[in-house]
């Protein structure tokens, strides 16, 4: 993967479309000062996603867009296009070449595009992940970034180091994780607050729900009151239309009764309909009056409290604009005065005026032409100025140029003549050479064979270097087995010792009256503490004391009852007690041990014990012979009245018991 080609218009120096191509391996830009090359590292480093404008040498992020210069105008927008060739297929596209760009406005708006498309910032940083390439690595350098690097701290250098090893990728996804549970977080906040809101909400329905169903039920209770009313007005209606109908009744059954008074009834009926109705619409326009009447007189106790309270401030009004209209009348003769007084100045000022202005408007016309006159003298005097700097700055370029030339010429003589020196040296060197070619090879084809024999020597090293590395091995391993062995055995041994100092494996009794030795007097100690044999015959005195070993030994019989007394008294356990003074008087005479191959000595003699306990060793193993191996011991010799143990511990009695520890 690399970069083939980046595409660049009004980027800084860049006003103009570039195009700069760059092959798979090494490519070199070289130029005099302020010619661009930074900008192009800048460019690459922008069109990845760089968003600090400090680090691409710019105040903000719209002074990367090319700014104008002589004959070109300032652009609006600029766009940076880079190639990468994915021919080892390290990006996550299934593209050859892939086209990253970026265009910026001048307002700080960005664009970014993949391919011509459309895309996020984000997009582009996840396809350069862990690829090494991006606008914060180390595949972008600048020359001052080196000092940089070298003067940063530890973690500044951890960072370097974990983009080189190429987990970036997973802390930029552990970040992005982080960011997802904190907006999670915040939309749980969020939604214990819309909660809270919708609670609100329903209590203020709840609310006007109570309001409603107060209306509703004031509603109601208004419509029966109303039916009531009107009932109430039926019948009264009905109560004055009754002597009216009595009264139509009446004159109808005298029309009956009388028919020739019929036309005078009938007027007198026709009359009584006519009255009937007026008084019907008089009772009617009577109930509209009065309605409005008792609006009006609603709306004109309304206009009353109105009324009173503009009365209230037109009062109030009226004082205030008497006070004024006083202090305005004296205002008023003031600026009268003043006014006299300036209209006296203007009319002497005037004829002034007038004069003033004549002069004014000579001197501006004379101004005019002079400045009409300076301001082609100006222009010319610019023109002049230009030329004269074009050419001041051609004939700077010209003696530049010669001097170059003449540098050139200077140097390329000076190069002529050291080339004629070398060859003439090296034509002189030749033939020294060559004879020198001819040891040389000779002294060649010698070292060969000395070469031939060294490598078969070497490869002979060499295979007994890997034997001496197997054997190494090995002893290595056999020294690591050892090794755990013996740290088995230190802690074998410092639990025994532990074992040993707490009294661990005697009978309860004889540990209790070991661990008070204040209170019980008279104790020499157990017979395995007062045999000191060597490590070689422990296991053949073990297996041949049997029991013996816990038993506790005391001075004489005397101290053995008082011993046992106190352990009674005090309930210690169990124990076993040997008087050294009376047994000594059970010890028989001594046999002479048989001599021979495999016999090791008797066990008295080989028990290690202090010389004043002799006696003890003599009663409980005078008669114990240690051998090497007890059935070749006993198939050879003749150990009917001995007892016979050997080193691992096989044990023979002569009462015929059979042992092993």
């Amino acid at each position: 993967m690399y970069i083939s080609e980046l595409n660049l218009h009004g980027f800084k120096s860049f006003a103009k479309k570039e195009k700069l191509k760059f092959g798979e391996g090494v490519t070199v830009i070289v130029g005099p000062n302020g010619c661009g090359k930074t900008n192009i590292v800048d460019a690459i480093r922008w069109v990845l996603g760089e968003q600090k404008y400090s680090v691409l040498r710019s105040g903000k992020m719209g002074d990367v867009i090319f700014n104008g210069a002589d004959g070109l105008k300032p652009l609006s927008v600029c766009e940076a296009f880079l190639t990468v060739h994915n021919n080892q297929g390290k990006l996550p596209l299934e593209y050859n070449d892939i086209e990253i760009g970026r265009r910026v406005y001048r307002d700080g708006e960005s664009e970014y595009y993949i391919n011509r498309t459309p895309c996020r910032l984000k997009d582009i940083h996840d396809l350069f992940v862990d690829t090494g390439m991006g606008s914060d690595a180390y595949s972008v350098i600048e020359l001052k970034m080196i000092e940089q690097i070298l003067s940063e701290t530890a973690d500044d250098r951890k960072r370097m180091f974990e983009e080189a090893a190429g987990i970036n990728k997973y802390k930029e996804q552990r970040r992005s994780a982080l960011r997802k549970f904190d907006a999670v977080q915040q939309d749980l906040e969020r939604i214990n607050d819309i909660v809270q809101e919708v609670e609100q909400k329903v209590h203020n329905l709840n609310l006007q729900l109570k309001r409603f169903k107060r209306h509703e039920k004031l509603s109601d209770e208004l419509k029966e009151k109303e039916l009531s009313l009107a009932f109430i007005k039926i019948h009264d209606y009905k109560i004055e239309i009754n002597p009216l109908s009595q009264r139509v009744k009446d004159s109808q059954h005298l029309k009956d009764e009388a028919k020739t008074d019929t036309s005078i009834h009938e007027k007198e009926l026709d009359q009584l309909k006519t009255l009937y109705g007026e008084q019907q619409s008089e009772l009617n326009v009577l109930q509209t009056s009065l309605q409005s009447l008792e609006e009006n007189r609603e709306q004109s106790q309304n206009n009353i409290l109105v009324w009173s309270e503009k009365d209230r401030s037109a009062d109030s009004n009226i004082q205030r604009l008497e006070k004024e209209s006083i202090t305005n009348k004296d205002k008023h003769e003031e600026l009268a005065n003043q006014t006299d007084q300036y209209e006296k100045d203007i009319s002497s000022l005037t004829p002034q005026l007038d004069k003033q202005l004549k002069e004014y408007k000579l001197k501006k016309s004379d101004f005019e032409k002079v400045q009409k006159r300076y301001e082609d003298t100006q222009s010319e005097l610019e023109s002049i100025q230009n030329n004269r700097w074009d050419a001041q700055q051609k004939i700077a370029n010209d003696r530049s140029l010669l001097d170059k030339t003449h540098s050139l010429i200077e140097e390329k003589k000076n190069v002529i003549d050291r080339l004629k020196i070398k060859i003439h040296d090296i034509e002189s060197d030749q033939c020294v050479k060559e004879k020198e070619q001819k040891n040389l090879d000779k002294k060649n084809f010698e070292l060969k064979k000395v070469l031939e024999k060294t490598n078969s020597k070497l490869s002979n090293a060499r295979i007994s270097l890997t034997k001496h590395k197997e054997e190494l091995t090995e002893t290595s391993m056999e020294v690591h087995t050892k090794k755990s062995k013996l740290e088995f055995l230190e802690g074998q041994l410092s639990f025994y010792n532990e074992l040993v100092e707490q009294k661990e494996g005697y009978p309860e009794g004889v540990r209790n009256v070991l661990n008070s030795p204040e209170n019980i007097s008279g104790v020499i100690g157990t017979v395995g503490d007062l045999f000191q044999m060597k490590d070689k015959y422990r296991l053949a005195f073990q297996s041949a004391l049997g029991e013996w070993v816990n038993c506790l030994v005391a001075k004489d019989r005397k101290s053995a009852l008082k011993i046992l007394s106190s352990v009674k008294a005090n309930q210690f356990g169990n124990l076993s007690i040997l008087p050294l003074k009376e047994m000594s008087h059970l010890i028989e005479q001594k046999k002479l041990p048989p001599k021979g191959k495999g016999i090791i000595g008797v066990a008295d003699e080989l028990s290690g014990i202090k010389t004043e306990y002799k006696r003890l060793a003599q009663l409980l193993v005078g008669n114990l012979l240690i051998v090497d191996d007890l059935e070749i011991a006993m198939n050879s010799y003749d150990l009917s009245d001995w007892d016979v143990v050997d080193l691992n511990g096989l044990y023979s009695g002569k009462n015929y018991l059979l042992r092993h520890r």
